[in-house]
């Protein structure tokens, strides 16, 4: 998620003791990969290194602080999911989800509403996507679509028959033509 302002996190809603994002995360000024733990985070403490922090941390909220329409059920560490929605110049919903919990997403009440995202996904051309670690999963409401490894500057290519999905690759950053859309 893009930087946003303090102005828009949820009146009341605040990390407190989680601290998820420090393990489902990459932060690459810190050479962490995700889904594992943050060298200077102290799980369910929170950051050893908080006034030090590279940016990458400084700007990331994730959706249920900003987003009131997620019931404290989404709340990082009782749903095993950090969530962080669209920004600009990209329409995926991601869900990331701990890898000790890996089908967290699949569990109710979260499942019933991510396949509502997908349905909206579809009319508007944007995508969701399950993480774990660098693992991705393409959700939709034709089916899940494996990916594999996703690295920071791939993209996802989805392939359609009429108005279905039918396939999705995954382009590597060192194939992507800059003059194709």
């Amino acid at each position: 998620m893009s930087a946003t302002e303090p102005s828009k996190i949820v009146p009341g809603r605040q990390c407190g003791s989680c601290t998820l994002c420090c393990k489902v995360l990459g932060i690459s000024e810190l050479g962490k990969p995700a889904g594992i733990w943050c060298s200077h985070c102290a799980p369910a403490k929170g950051c050893n290194i908080y006034e030090m922090r590279p940016a990458e941390c400084r700007s990331f909220l994730y959706s249920w602080l900003t987003t009131p329409q997620l019931g404290p059920e989404w709340k990082p560490d009782r749903s095993k999911i950090v969530l962080t929605q669209p920004h600009e110049g990209n329409g995926t919903i991601t869900i990331r989800c701990d890898p000790g919990f890996p089908d967290a997403w699949r569990r109710a009440p979260y499942y019933q509403e991510i396949m509502r995202w997908c349905e909206a996904a579809h009319s508007q051309n944007r995508m969701v996507v399950v993480c774990v670690g660098k693992k991705f999963t393409l959700i939709t409401k034709e089916g899940e679509f494996p990916l594999g490894e996703v690295e920071k500057d791939d993209k996802i290519v989805r392939h359609f028959s009429g108005r279905g999905l039918v396939a999705a690759r995954v382009v590597k950053a060192s194939r992507i033509d800059p003059d194709q859309p």
